[in-house]
């Protein structure tokens, strides 16, 4: 799992053959395939876990959370998951194949789309759905540009500007 991961992070999801996959493992194909029944098996196996984790934050959480300690703490619970997943996030985040997969790409639009939804409380115009969207993107696109390690050590820091912008998406600000 992890040489997949690393392969799949430096070469892209389409770009990594199930025989460099093998190989990185030291496996056959026939062995490979015996654990992972297809490459998209082993990209399920790899994402489902930090997508499983997103989708129990949003379900935990209010749909509508209050200003603004519900809010902190929708935002917390979703970045400590990023944090717990680190690799895979950076992964997705900068590989438009899996965004753009049929079954996860669409399971993280799901999840994604309640957690906009929850900050922007009640309302639904375009311009908070946008607003909301662009919060969502200022938790992953550290991970990616910075690092796990750097995006973590200023948790708080970026915790506090996604807060105050869910005010400004809210209109409290």
């Amino acid at each position: 799992m992890d040489a997949a991961l690393a392969a799949f992070i430096d070469s892209g999801y389409e770009a990594t053959s199930v025989g460099r996959l093998a190989s990185l493992t030291g496996l056959s194909k026939a062995a490979f395939t015996y654990h992972f029944e297809s490459k998209d098996a082993l990209l399920d196996e790899i994402a489902s876990p930090l997508l499983d984790a997103l989708a129990g934050v949003v379900r935990r959480h209010p749909a509508e959370p209050g200003w603004p300690d519900g809010v902190a703490a929708l935002l917390g619970d979703y970045l400590d998951a990023l944090f717990a997943h680190a690799d895979v996030v950076v992964w997705i985040d900068g590989d438009k194949a899996v965004l753009n997969h049929p079954q996860l790409g669409a399971r993280l639009r799901r999840i994604n789309s309640r957690m906009r939804r929850a900050l922007a409380g009640g309302d639904r115009s375009e311009r908070a759905r946008v607003q909301a969207a662009a919060v969502t993107g200022m938790l992953w696109r550290p991970m990616r540009n910075l690092g796990a390690p750097r995006t973590q050590r200023a948790r708080e820091a970026l915790l506090d500007l996604a807060v105050d912008a869910v005010g400004t998406v809210r209109g409290l600000r």
